[in-house]
């Protein structure tokens, strides 16, 4: 299971903070944030048995 928490309209100036966990098999390989694809952008860790993500932002902002 993969755990997201959204703290949205924060007032220390922060608009939005979110938070990721990839706690499902600690044993599966997986790399940290990178670029993912360059067009469009993506940034997030990758599954390196699979190849997906948990966890993934494009450069719209968009998870």
């Amino acid at each position: 299971m993969c755990t997201i928490i959204v703290r949205h309209q924060m007032d220390d100036g922060c608009s939005t903070v979110i938070a990721s966990n990839r706690d499902e098999f600690y044993d599966r390989a997986a790399s940290g944030p990178a670029v993912l694809s360059s067009n469009p952008l993506i940034v997030g860790g990758r599954d390196e048995q699979h190849g997906g993500t948990w966890f993934g932002l494009t450069d719209e902002g968009l998870f």
